[in-house]
């Protein structure tokens, strides 16, 4: 890994790297070897020399080639000395170069640094320009300059832990706060960059090292999130010499973090913190206590190098290995491709390198190797080029990038529009004019009678036009709240099944599908997957029918593709149904915007009548033309209020909870609060039912339960054991007989086996099972995390899982009426009157979750009075134009905005759209909305 630390002080890090408070320095008159490292030492022409005591002083000091860097406050010059980064390897590594001996190992790591230092060259060495505008206005630029001037000290042992020293090999590259500019001066560094590209640089480290060791003859073992060890070395043998990581990552679990979800700056802090002053020992005594050590375990480092030496003498080993990366380089870039392009038609060539570098560390492949590769699938074609829009936390700002997508990914595309213009015009019309005329005056009349104000002339054009079609597929986009599903939606149902059609209403959600059943008067309706999977096998029926597709923005272009497929084998009529401006499908393209770029005959909806408050209303439009700050301002004069806690997110869920807590019961139940990220949710939810223990609305008493939360692992993640972890569910969704596996059983994961790809499974009965999620079988399941929780009377939960057996849809949602805790049971009562009893024992029981806080994804569909919306500005992916509209559009009357600035919030919501892309780049001028006129 690599940690950069900010050094403060010259004295100090003159000290610290050179004099005999280091245990590997007693032998080497109190001096630790060190050589000047960067293009910056190069154009000093001392780049690989040795450093020197005075020279460093002075570099520390900001004194380079007669310049003097720094500010000058009070009188005085001030200057940051320079940034350490510790590029640290894996412990099987300090093992095999401290305690085998193996110097070739040394020389590894060294060259792995150097690597990483032109990556951070590449990517993170800039300078600050400060400039002032004819306006007066002052502009800092951020210019990069690619050189930097390090001094690198290569170190063999950790601080002592208790008094007992432990073998560390790491270098601590203390990059000299400055650069040299186009100009030929030498400036100060800005260094957020190297902050932000922290996991990068490591990951880069990490990679070379692997490469280095295989091509030394060395084994590697694949580990989690771009890690490795070298094979051969017992995990006892590395625990027993990682004293001080124990201490941080217990200081780490009293936080309720782990080394992998810790923030940064914590594991920096508590690395400085966790340190004892560095002591003289005898070295050969120290050597010898570390043989000891392993040999406790049975393990003899010098065995391991001298085995690695063999392998390398043997005949062909280096062609083998040669061959063997190529076959593995071209397999991890294959599924790193099919892994990004299943959420996204383009994605950044940065992301792709990303995701090809992460998985090459384990098979010893270079990040050099990897560009290699990626620009020979672009010169064959197999990598498209194309540009696409990102956040960089580096930058702070949204920018276009580099990106790519597929040939399948246009074919699909392709495919989608070629059907499209196919099926236009393909049918006669269904409908006269005077028929049509009579089935909208019948639904006015009806909708008066119930005491609303009837139609708006809207509705009544877009219901004469998707009558009045010809074609086998036509869209109706309507915003949030314009009645689609009740006016016009439930019209063409009953219009189409007098004509004799048999109406199949189906949404990509079961939530979804409720709604539109009960919104449109439909019979029955069915998620667009059970369809598909319905209608596979069946050709044209002796009934016409006709599909209504609900929440089309949705779909995905994949699934598009198959109803489109399916609808032209069976002769089915399609109405798409959505709001390309609202949230869009998790997996990859926009198939309803892009069917009505293509030119699909789409009407439109855009009179809302949800909204009951004008002002409301007002800021529902204003999110829509994506003006947020207007939006807001509307809100707080008559339709809510925007409250800023800026603190730490346990006080804005304490505003949150105060102001739902505020409400009369009766108005809670009519209360949405929208949270967009699970983390939060979660931590949310926890506040708040809290708080209605104290009020008595939720019993005290609870029923502890385990619940069972998907993981989102693409299909092609699947493949690889690293995708899970131990103590993961599996759960298999049909049955695999040769290996006596049944649908719907429950697995646990024992153990992760990386070299052979291979997961032991347990069932409850103890029968254990190996499985290779990339072999043969097993291919229909889904994998979930265990979570420990509790079930209280009076706790909303909500139902996570389709259940034919148990009668229960996903998306129910339902109160805790009762508990049973001799029983470990929870008697819920769903909105539907039904009653279902929870048995905390029972896997299959175990699909739920608690429902006091909804992502918008969720709240995509649902309508309530008020909404409380907790908005964080920093949620880079989550804060958007289309969540922002989802989460204003859902109340009739009134929403609360809780964010921790209200400056960064609207600033990112306007520059991020939330717009997935197509790999097709059509020219958006064809949309274009249609209205039916006699």
């Amino acid at each position: 890994m690599m940690s950069p630390f900010a050094i403060k002080s010259p004295e100090h890090a003159a000290t610290y790297y050179e004099q005999s408070e280091h245990a590997d320095y007693y032998a080497k008159d109190e001096v630790c070897p060190a050589k000047w490292e960067g293009k910056a030492a190069e154009l000093l022409g001392i780049q690989g020399q040795s450093v020197e005591k005075d020279r460093f002083k002075r570099h520390l000091n900001g004194e380079i080639a007669g310049q003097k860097l720094g500010t000058f406050r009070a009188g005085h010059r001030v200057h940051k000395p320079a940034f350490d980064l510790t590029f640290s390897p894996p412990k099987s590594v300090t093992v095999a170069a401290i305690v085998g001996e193996d110097p070739r190992v040394k020389l590894a790591h060294e060259d792995a640094v150097k690597e990483a230092l032109s990556h951070v060259e590449e990517m993170a060495i800039f300078k600050r320009k400060h400039t002032i505008e004819e306006t007066g206005k002052s502009v800092i630029e951020q210019i990069k300059t690619g050189n930097l001037l390090a001094a690198v000290f290569m170190h063999e042992s950790a601080r002592s832990v208790d008094g007992e020293i432990t073998p560390q090999l790491h270098s601590h590259a203390v990059v000299m706060n400055a650069t040299h500019d186009e100009d030929g001066k030498w400036k100060s560094l800005e260094s957020r960059h190297i902050w932000c590209l922290q996991k990068k640089i490591g990951l880069f480290y990490r990679q070379q090292l692997a490469a280095n060791l295989a091509k030394l003859g060395y084994e590697i073992d694949r580990k989690a999130e771009g890690n490795f060890e070298i094979s051969g070395v017992p995990q006892e043998v590395c625990d027993a010499f990682s004293l001080r990581k124990g201490l941080i990552d217990s200081e780490l679990g009293k936080r309720g973090y782990t080394r992998e979800s810790a923030p940064a700056y914590l594991k920096e802090q508590l690395a400085h913190r966790i340190r004892e002053k560095k002591v003289n020992v005898n070295r050969d005594e120290l050597k010898q206590q570390w043989k000891n050590t392993e040999n406790d375990f049975g393990f003899d480092s010098e065995k391991l190098a001298e085995l690695s030496v063999k392998r390398c003498e043997e005949h062909g080993f280096n062609d083998v290995r040669l061959d063997r990366n190529f076959e593995n380089l071209n397999k991890i870039t294959e599924q790193a491709i099919l892994k990004l392009s299943e959420r996204e038609a383009v994605f950044s060539k940065d992301e792709l390198s990303h995701e090809i570098n992460l998985q090459a560390v384990g098979y010893g492949i270079s990040p050099r190797q990897v560009n290699n590769r990626l620009k020979i699938l672009e010169d064959s074609g197999d990598l498209i080029s194309r540009e696409t829009e990102i956040y960089s936390s580096q930058f702070q700002q949204r920018r276009t990038v580099e990106a790519y997508t597929t040939p399948a990914l246009i074919q699909l595309e392709e495919e989608l529009i070629e059907i499209l213009t196919e099926t236009s015009s393909k049918y006669q019309r269904v409908f006269s004019e005077k028929a049509i005329e009579c089935f909208i005056y019948e639904a006015v009349q009806e909708s008066l009678s119930m005491g609303y104000n009837g139609w708006n002339a809207e509705q009544k054009s877009v219901t004469r036009g998707l009558l009045a079609s010809k074609n086998q597929i036509t869209g109706l986009s309507g915003y949030a709240g314009t009645a689609k599903t009740s006016t016009v939606l439930k019209t063409i149902s009953h219009a189409y099944s007098m004509q004799g059609y048999e109406v199949i209403g189906m949404a990509p959600s079961s939530s979804a599908c409720e709604s539109l059943k009960s919104g449109a008067g439909l019979g029955s309706t069915r998620t667009v997957a059970s369809h598909l999977l319905r209608s596979a096998f069946q050709g044209a029926g002796l009934k016409k029918q006709l599909w209504l597709v609900d929440e089309a923005s949705l779909l995905s272009s994949k699934d598009t593709l198959k109803l489109f497929k399916q609808a032209m084998k069976q002769d089915a009529k399609i109405i798409l149904v959505g709001d390309a401006k609202q949230l869009g499908s998790v997996e990859a393209g926009a198939a309803f915007r892009q069917l009505q770029e293509a030119g699909m005959q789409t009407h439109r909806l855009t009179e809302i009548v949800r909204q009951e408050n004008k002002h409301a209303l007002d800021a529902v439009y204003s999110s829509i033309d994506a003006d947020t700050r207007k939006a807001l301002n509307i809100l707080t004069q008559g339709a809510g209020e925007v409250i800023t806690a800026a603190e730490r997110p346990e006080e804005r869920y304490k505003h949150i909870t105060s102001k739902f807590l505020s409400l009369p019961k009766d108005e809670r139940s009519k209360t949405l609060i929208i949270d967009p990220s699970r983390e939060s949710r979660q931590a949310l939810t926890d506040t708040l039912r809290e708080e209605l223990k104290q009020s008595g609305d939720i019993s005290i008493n609870a029923v502890i339960a385990r619940r069972l939360e998907k993981v989102d692992i693409t299909k092609s993640a699947q493949n690889d054991v690293l995708s899970f972890s131990e103590g993961m569910v599996i759960k298999f969704g049909r049955d695999y007989k040769l290996h006596d596996v049944k649908k719907d059983s429950y697995w646990s994961v024992r153990e992760v086996n990386a070299k052979n790809n291979t997961l032991t499974l347990q069932d409850d009965s103890g029968r254990e099972l190996i499985w290779n999620p990339a072999g043969t079988w097993g291919k229909r399941m889904q994998s979930y995390t265990e979570v420990h929780s509790e079930l209280c009377a009076g706790d909303e939960i909500i139902w996570t899982q389709n259940d034919k057996a148990l009668k229960l849809a996903n998306g129910m949602a339902g109160q805790v009426v009762s508990v049973d805790g001799e029983n470990n049971q929870a008697t819920v009562e769903f909105k539907d009157g039904k009653q279902f009893v929870i048995n905390t024992n029972e896997q299959m029981h175990q699909h739920w979750n608690h429902n006091f806080v909804t992502t918008a994804h969720a709240a995509q569909g649902m309508t309530s009075e008020r909404v409380i919306y907790h908005a964080e500005s920093f949620r880079k992916n989550l804060a958007s134009q289309k969540s922002f509209y989802v989460a204003l559009s859902r109340a009739k009357q009134e929403v609360v905005v809780v964010t921790d600035n209200q400056r960064e919030l609207i600033n990112q919501i306007n520059a991020h759209t939330g717009e997935k892309q197509n790999a097709l780049e059509i020219d958006s001028q064809k949309e274009r909305g249609v209205e039916y006129e006699f």
